[in-house]
């Protein structure tokens, strides 16, 4: 098993511990720069552990509401194509990270291998695909070709530091200008943090000004609708959203069944994040409504949801 992926073991084990639903209290909380910072939450471990890479895990797809779910393909990761009619997808063969990406028809026809590598994301034109491989960030046609390699291991961040960790969960900005990323931690010095450049490699830089040492940690971006923002799980501050230029994390949601696995979706429509949330020993999707401040439980035993274009669908992995 690669450092990567033990890394991600262990990161989705730590969960934080409640405070209350912080940082929301202004009305509509969709505006990143409203709000004020809460203290820091103190994390303690999750008793709900994930799958093991190899383990047999499902990709749904089911109306928003989470009603008429089926299943698609083996697998999981699932990232829509812009105008909704395909999903990329991860799979493990095998027990050896990091699988294969894969694409399918939302109707669960015409699958096909693309290339190996894990966490897959769509870019807004539909024409090409990011994704990480273990030793980097690489870029390839929406069919499987034309691969190139986008960041390394070794890549310089804006301090001039280069720690030698692998960047990893890329996601595409909905403009198709910027891809965010999440860079590894070693669990020592260097915390897992999030990191915003364009998608040539420039103007690279970190997303939270707010870090408070080595053993703070970020994980899983998810860019707002509008391009403005990223959501995000913090160590310190449950589900944060900040400006994508960069700034301090303002939280907005923050429980005992917050924890760095949550890896928040936003709705189409930026009213709403759908988080994974574990509870008494099994994986939730819940709806987090950024209007309301008011949480409902969708899907139970899923996990990684993510919306349609249109927002009229959800695709998310499950291992029933």
């Amino acid at each position: 098993m690669s450092r990567a992926s033990i890394r991600e073991l262990l990161r989705l084990t730590v969960v934080a511990v409640a405070t209350t639903i912080a940082g929301c209290a202004d009305s509509p909380t969709t505006d990143p720069g409203r709000g004020t910072t809460p203290a820091p939450i103190i994390p303690t471990p999750s008793p709900l552990v994930p799958a093991p890479p190899g383990s047999p895990e499902f990709i749904y797809v089911a109306n928003a509401d989470g009603t008429g779910a089926t299943r698609l393909t083996k697998g999981g990761q699932a990232s829509w194509s812009p105008d909704g009619r395909r999903i990329v997808f991860h799979r493990y063969p095998t027990p050896s990270p990091p699988g294969l990406i894969y694409v399918i028809d939302v109707d669960g026809s015409n699958e096909r291998e693309l290339l190996p590598g894990e966490w897959p994301s769509w870019s807004s034109d539909g024409k090409r695909i990011v994704f990480a491989d273990g030793g980097g960030l690489e870029v390839m046609d929406a069919d499987g070709s034309n691969d190139r390699h986008l960041l390394g291991v070794d890549f310089v961040d804006d301090a001039g530091q280069a720690p030698g960790l692998p960047p990893l969960h890329p996601v595409w900005s909905p403009d198709g200008k910027r891809i965010a990323f999440e860079r590894g931690s070693d669990w020592e010095s260097w915390p897992s943090e999030i990191f915003v450049m364009n998608t040539d490699g420039t103007n690279l830089h970190r997303l939270s000004m707010d870090t408070h040492g080595p053993w703070y940690s970020e994980y899983g971006p998810a860019w707002s609708p509008d391009g403005r923002s990223i959501a995000y799980w913090s160590y310190s501050y449950g589900i944060a959203i900040t400006d994508a230029d960069g700034g301090t994390p303002r939280s907005v949601f923050a429980d005992p069944h917050v924890g760095s696995g949550s890896k928040p979706a936003w709705s189409p429509d930026g009213g709403s994040l759908a988080v994974n949330t574990p509870r008494d020993g099994t994986r939730w999707i819940t709806i987090l409504s950024l209007r309301t401040n008011t949480t409902q439980l969708l899907i139970s035993d899923a996990y990684d949801l993510t919306y349609s274009p249109d927002g009229k669908r959800v695709a998310f992995t499950s291992t029933r």
